[in-house]
């Protein structure tokens, strides 16, 4: 029996050395050597006889008609309008170019489904089969990357003729322009605006017509300024009324001193005092004394001294002396009175204050009922302006919408004229080419069979090495049958 296998197979505790790799090839160099050659054979006939060739085309996205924002605002910032191509954008173009509907048309504009030919296994394909097959070969032939740090999308193509390759960029391109056109605009906008548009303009005009209405009902222009014109009116009158309540309390107070002023202060002062006799009682008593002396005189001659009427019209005498002499030590003395002047000046001040206090409170009735009505007033205009404002919102509102969708509209109609012009936000920055030498040369072409043929007799030799049960080492047969290997005589021939 022969016992030939190897060690590294059976045993899965090590990778296999270099010694075993070459024991291997030197083994099976025949079968090794054999497919090598067949697989190289063929590989290099494949690529050789169905070489593949390329076409380029590069696709420039820009900004020249990007949609402004749907705002009340009368202008747009041109950061809306003019900002740069962001990553999102050209990867959404690249899968748009991608998409299976934009490969089906290009598929039928082309007929390539009609290039599939039945299978190995299917001798008959239906048209949904074949169709499905066309656009995986196109889409697996197909290849759209954006170019970093610009704005433009490269697209290449690979096909076994360079002028097919041209022609489905070509069809590729103008079908990625249409589909480009009707993602970004969306069918039936011009027509969508223009009725927004024209409601919104009913709208304006019935909402203005409602505030102007309002105005004239209500008497007002602009209620919010009127009320606080009313607001600031009544302020004034109410610090009027104040002042004037104040005024009132001083002239009362000012009223209550006067006349209890008038009441300790007398109508009239002492003005002096005269010092004058009295004439016509001396010259009564001096005439009296002058007759009492003369019938004296006459009585002495006839009567005796002793005699009783003699003296008593002397002592008459006497009495009339001391009398005159009286009169005329203690004169006659006349006290003279005067208006009191202070009197007449609190008298004045009470009728001017009684006069300024009718007239404070007057002003205080006057102002605070003026200040009630400026009050009701401007209440009132405070409603009268919130029902205002609403209306003039809603006109505004209503305007702004209006300007909004006529915008839009006008944007509308003009981004339809430039679809049917074919102006759009993408451009061919060159346009599809093919390159008149194959993908691979000769070179490449022998390198990669070369590479597959290696590959392919490397992986048949181990094959055939793991399908091989004989043992080749001592060490493999103790393993096998578990009895010690004492000696081993090699095979010969």
């Amino acid at each position: 029996m022969r016992v030939e296998k190897s060690d590294w197979i059976d045993d899965g505790l090590h990778l296999p050395t270099a010694r075993d790799l070459l024991s291997i090839l030197f083994r099976r160099i025949r079968v090794i050597s054999l497919c090598f050659l067949a697989v190289f054979c063929l590989t290099l006939f494949v690529l050789l006889s169905r070489p593949q060739y390329k076409a380029d085309m590069s696709i420039l996205l820009r900004r020249e008609r990007s949609d402004p924002f749907v705002t009340s605002n009368t202008t747009v910032p041109d950061t809306a309008n003019r900002g740069e191509i962001t990553e999102e954008e050209l990867n959404s173009e690249a899968e748009l170019l991608k998409s299976e509907d934009l490969l089906q048309k290009v598929v039928l504009d082309l007929h390539l489904q009609d290039q599939i030919r039945p299978g190995l296994f299917s001798s008959n394909r239906s048209e949904e089969v074949r169709m499905q097959k066309a656009i995986e070969r196109l889409a697996s032939n197909l290849q759209v990357r954006p170019i970093p740090k610009t704005d433009i999308l490269s697209v290449s193509y690979r096909s076994n003729n360079p002028s097919s390759a041209a022609r489905v960029l070509d069809a590729l391109a103008h079908e990625y322009v249409q589909k480009h056109i009707s993602v970004h605009r969306s069918a039936g906008e011009l027509a969508f605006f223009e009725k927004e548009a024209s409601g919104y303009q009913q709208r304006m005009a019935e909402s203005g017509q409602r505030a102007v209405d309002f105005a004239h009902q209500q008497g007002v222009v602009d209620a919010d300024s009127e009320s606080a014109m009313a607001l600031r009116r009544a302020d004034e009158f109410e610090a009027s009324s104040k002042a004037a309540a104040v005024s009132v309390a001083e002239l009362q107070h000012q009223l209550a001193a006067l006349e209890k002023e008038e009441r300790s202060t007398p109508a009239r002062v002492p003005a002096g005092q005269k010092r004058t006799d009295n004439p016509e009682l001396l010259q009564m008593m001096k005439s009296s004394l002058l007759n009492l002396q003369t019938k004296e005189g006459e009585m002495s001659w006839r009567f005796q001294p002793e005699y009783p009427p003699l003296q008593d019209v002397r002592r008459e005498i006497t009495q009339t002396q001391h009398a005159i002499a009286h009169e005329l030590t203690t004169p006659l003395i006349e006290d003279a009175t005067d208006r009191n002047p202070l009197r007449d000046w609190v008298n004045n001040q009470l009728a001017q204050t009684r006069t300024e206090l009718a007239a404070a409170q007057a002003r205080e009735t006057s102002d605070e009922d003026t200040y009630r009505s400026y009050r009701r007033r401007a209440d009132q205009l405070l409603d009268e302006g919130v029902k205002q404002r609403a209306l003039l919102q809603d006109a505004k509102a209503q305007a702004d919408n209006y300007f909004v969708y006529s915008r839009r509209r006008e944007e509308a109609r003009v981004a339809e004229e430039l679809n049917a012009r074919g102006i759009v936000n993408v451009a061919l920055s060159s346009a599809p080419h093919a390159f008149a030498l194959p993908v691979m040369a000769f070179s490449e072409d022998l390198l990669v069979a070369l590479f597959i043929a290696v590959f392919a007799a490397g992986v048949i030799g181990f094959v055939f090495e793991y399908l091989d049960d004989r043992i080749r080492t001592p060490e493999q047969l103790e393993n096998e049958i578990g009895v010690d290997v004492l000696a081993a005589v090699p095979a010969v021939g």
